[in-house]
């Protein structure tokens, strides 16, 4: 009986020790997964920060490519010294706007750095010398290099612009047969259009709004095919709304886009935020809407003091647009008072609600 006892005693303590031994394995295990997680966590956190450190923060920031003269879309603001040498160039616009809205709330530093040129900016994006292009359009684009962020942040609307009572209401290429157009180099729409085009319209390529719309002016062209937008800025700009006529058919909606370089250190590190709320913006089409406004109105007060394209010294026109030229002040009269009573906003929008795509419904996809 003792030595039953003895025996069952000693079972019962090894059974102890062995549950022991497991809860301990237990622990170990739990305090194993757990110091697992938490080193993820800290891999995490370490790689993020290590990610802003080539692109984003401190002696790395995001460097930009954008428009350089295509109001409201983009612009570049030049600083020159005492000699008259360009110091810094700097994005302004819509897209830019946007961008930086995008890059602050990923807590990404930017170096606001254009460029003279287009081309300028898209080499640089393509050789990895920027990170960011601010615009381009996917179906002509052939750099593999960029990586586009989706989806796009804007339609850009293709319109017919006139000489007012010049030309009746366009709703095909094929009624332009014969007559003679103007294009604006910096549109980059003219490739896409072309083979739609009638044989026998010629088309002139100019670069600027100012030569575009003299072209016009004088009727050394009978139309302007250009962005709706571009051109509500380009004709508030030079005071000339009242005498264009805008035509109401739409005939092309070309997307834009930004896009990540491939090849520099910001390639694929940001693109999923960034194309995460690019989905969330472009959805609410009052803020998009504002932004549109916002920048038509930055540039026409950019110019407020200066004349109308209508009296440009040197600018010929002929009988009929004299007369208009000779009721221009009164005209004017009547365009400033409404200024100062209507909110910009509403104007613009009045200007364009006659549009299929107007600022009231910016992304049309």
């Amino acid at each position: 009986m003792k030595h039953f006892i003895i025996v069952l005693l000693t079972g019962l303590l090894m059974i102890t020790v062995a549950q022991a031994a497991s809860n301990s394995r237990r622990a170990a295990r739990t305090s194993n997964v757990s110091y697992v997680e938490e080193e993820k966590a800290n891999t995490s956190s370490k790689t993020e920060k290590e990610n802003f450190s080539l692109c984003g923060a401190g002696f790395h920031p995001v460097r930009v490519a954008g428009f350089v003269n295509y109001p409201p879309f983009g612009w570049v603001e030049t600083q020159k010294n005492r000699l008259g040498a360009v110091v810094s160039i700097k994005n302004e616009g819509l897209a830019y706007a946007l961008f930086e809205k995008i890059a602050q709330e990923r807590g990404l530093e930017v170096k606001n750095n254009g460029y003279m040129t287009y081309t300028e900016g898209q080499k640089a994006v393509r050789r990895g010398q920027s990170d960011v292009l601010l615009a381009t359009y996917y179906d002509n684009d052939p750099y593999a290099t960029l990586d586009i962020v989706f989806p796009a942040y804007l339609s850009n609307p293709f319109v017919i612009v006139s000489l007012k009572g010049t030309l009746p209401e366009v709703k095909d290429f094929a009624e332009l047969a014969g007559k003679k157009g103007v294009v604006r180099k910096e549109e980059m729409i003219w490739p896409l259009l072309q083979p739609t085009f009638p044989k026998t319209v010629k088309i002139t390529e100019v670069s600027g709004a100012r030569n575009a719309f003299k072209k016009l002016m004088t009727k050394e062209a009978d139309f302007m095919i250009t962005s709706l937008y571009a051109a509500e800025a380009e004709m508030r700009r030079f005071k000339i709304v009242d005498a264009m006529d805008v035509s109401r058919t739409v005939f092309r909606n070309p997307n834009i886009f930004m896009a990540f370089s491939q090849v520099g250190p910001c390639a694929g590190m940001h693109k999923d935020f960034f194309e995460k709320r690019m989905k969330e913006l472009v959805a609410d089409k009052d803020f998009m809407r504002g932004l549109i406004t916002q920048y038509i109105i930055a540039w026409e007060k950019k110019f407020k003091d200066e004349p109308s394209l209508l009296t440009e010294e040197g600018l010929k026109l002929d009988d009929e647009t004299e007369v208009e030229e000779t009721e221009e002040d009164s005209v004017q009269e009547e365009r400033v008072k409404s200024l100062e009573e209507l909110d910009p906003e509403i104007l613009i929008q009045q200007e364009m609600e006659k549009m299929h795509v107007s600022v009231a419904d910016p992304i049309a996809y």
